[in-house]
């Protein structure tokens, strides 16, 4: 890593910058079809969102001016230290919500725009009654391909797809997959082609992201 044997470098630990990456922009793109402002101002709660990717998310959220809550299972000190960290680390503001008690999460999800399902896979965070006080929400994705579904209703394929019992629409795994094996495709090639080395993380897999959403809708007839 050191001149003269210098090499690109892509920072993706475990896929989790892509997979977030992925995430935001397909969420972005399902909000600006009737919220112009797309992400700003949105409420976004990020459910398992003390792990990489769900601190990614909620700081890639962040940035494009949404309120960004991440929720952990282990209590809220536990979720308020991780958003206080991330959000000092990477230059913005994130808050923390307590997850382990249903009363806790009914009161995130009466107050939220967004849901991200960044949880274990197999274990299902949003059951069908907790969405029933989701009254708020526009978007919800759910990065869970392992059954049960980590949002109840959610397919793994659905692509802005309405969700059952509430007035949003869904992304599910398989759909924000596809845009994250896209997305480290791309960035590999850009990397290969460079005629200087390059360093990417990411910043540059959600612009990536967004670029690749954006084709595939301007495609669409």
């Amino acid at each position: 890593m050191m001149k003269p044997f210098v090499v690109s470098l892509l920072a993706d630990p475990s896929g989790a910058y892509t997979t977030a990456a992925a995430m935001v922009a397909r969420v972005e793109s399902a909000l600006l079809r009737t919220q112009p402002q797309g992400l700003a101002q949105q409420r976004v709660l990020i459910l398992g969102g003390t792990g990489p990717v769900g601190r990614i998310a909620g700081v890639l959220a962040a940035r494009c001016g949404a309120e960004v809550w991440l929720s952990s299972r282990s209590g809220l000190e536990a979720a308020e230290q991780a958003a206080r960290a991330t959000g000092q680390r990477f230059g913005v503001t994130l808050h923390g919500a307590a997850g382990g008690e249903r009363a806790t999460l009914h009161s995130a999800l009466a107050a939220a725009d967004v849901v991200l399902a960044c949880a274990a896979a197999g274990v299902q965070v949003v059951s069908t009654e907790d969405l029933g006080v989701a009254k708020r929400l526009k978007v919800a994705a759910d990065l869970n391909a392992v059954a049960p579904e980590g949002i109840a209703g959610l397919g793994v394929m659905d692509d802005g797809k309405p969700l059952p019992g509430t007035q949003a629409v869904g992304i599910g795994a398989l759909a924000i997959g596809n845009v994250k094996y896209q997305t480290q495709q791309r960035l590999l090639v850009q990397m290969r082609e460079a005629e200087k080395a390059v360093t990417l993380g990411f910043a540059e897999a959600f612009a990536t992201a967004k670029a690749l959403v954006a084709e595939a809708a301007g495609a669409k007839p």
